[in-house]
């Protein structure tokens, strides 16, 4: 649903919305390897190796003319310190957004990572108030259904919803602290009536909604990240497809299934206005069930061995889209041995050596 709704504000005129390449969820863990980002080699390492993960994103970062995107690192690092700010793996991030606006003629760009809220702090320190959150939800029995589908990713209910729940903590926490920077829209309402949710978010965000956003399945970004990923196919499919998505769960989980999924989450649920159908909700239903830590662990050795058989098929089904990804995970290597592993050169040795 989030490259759904991605994919319909890039088909407005005014925002860029590439496919994310996740960069502060990869990177961030990684940043204190690189030292003193100050010392002006160390915080180009750290330019560099960002840049080549950009570059090597399963879908491509690409500009109008549909070339792909290489970043001049001198020029992102240029980008990085102009405004006097220091060093940090949010300027990198960034200035690349602002890249790949600026090659798409765009004034404006938005950036579809789930999981983003967890960095807020960091990220209001560096945008102040113009910082805009999209809070898309999203009934999590049809998460747990979507993400056990997906070609990769984690397999069983209670991994998924764990890790959805934790998604939801870090988002509501910006919402009841700062209501007035995020917009809350509900994947159903999108399902029910596209223009009618979309309207109010483009008010958010300062622009019209127009009419190509809801045609997003027919844009060229769907179509090639479709074409370039069979985890993107439905990316391309129109209405007739999505209008299947809701409630999907009333039809395919067991009642086991549902009342583990709804024991896990049955309050964040009710912040976000989602009945539970079996567990205690008010005064009706059962009670949530408790885990013990051998439960716990069996569901973890689920998923670790369903995750494990995801990668072995996606591997022979999609092998270029596997080997891609292969690709692109193992430059996260690169921060073991940031100035060994540095791929530029700017030609300046008193540059590279001095201290800002």
């Amino acid at each position: 649903g989030s490259n759904w709704l991605r994919l319909m504000i890039d088909n407005n005129p005014q925002f860029a919305g590439p496919h994310p390449p996740h960069i502060l969820t990869n990177w961030m863990p990684l940043v204190s390897k690189y030292g003193d980002l100050t010392i002006a080699i160390n915080f180009h390492a750290l330019i560099d190796h960002v840049c080549v993960w950009v570059e090597q994103n399963p879908v491509t970062w690409r500009n109008e003319e549909g070339d792909a995107i290489l970043f001049d690192r001198t020029n992102i690092y240029s980008r990085c310190r102009q405004h006097g700010k220091p060093p940090s793996l949010i300027a990198i991030f960034d200035s690349l957004m602002n890249v790949y606006a600026e090659a798409n003629g765009r004034k404006k760009w938005i950036c579809k990572s789930m999981g983003y809220a967890k960095y807020h702090k960091d990220l209001f320190e560096y945008y102040g108030a113009r910082l805009r959150y999209v809070y898309l939800t999203r009934d999590p029995r049809d998460v747990a259904i979507s993400f056990s589908n997906a070609p990769i990713g984690d397999s069983h209910f209670y991994s998924i919803v764990k890790q959805w729940r934790t998604l939801q903590e870090h988002c509501l926490h910006v919402l009841l602290e700062q209501p007035e920077i995020v917009h809350w829209i509900t994947y159903e309402a999108l399902l029910d009536d596209k223009e009618a949710a979309l309207k109010p978010l483009f008010v958010f965000l300062g622009a019209e909604l127009e009419e190509g956003s809801l045609m997003s399945h027919l844009s060229l970004n769907a179509k090639a990240a479709a074409k370039q990923s069979r985890l993107w196919k439905n990316l391309a499919r129109g209405d007739s497809f999505s209008r299947l998505q809701k409630q999907k769960f009333m039809n395919v989980l067991q009642k086991s299934d549902i009342v583990l999924i709804e024991s896990l989450v049955h309050d964040t649920m009710e912040h976000l206005k989602y009945k539970c159908l079996y567990v205690k909700d008010g005064q009706n239903g059962q009670e949530p069930l408790c885990f013990d830590a051998g439960q716990v662990a069996e569901y973890m050795r689920l998923n670790d061995e369903g995750t494990a058989q995801k990668e072995k098929d996606f591997a022979q089904g999609d092998p270029d889209d596997y080997q891609r990804r292969i690709g692109q995970a193992s430059l996260l290597k690169l921060a073991d041995d940031p100035l060994e592993s540095l791929k530029f050169s700017l030609g300046n040795s008193d540059v590279l050596g001095s201290n800002e």
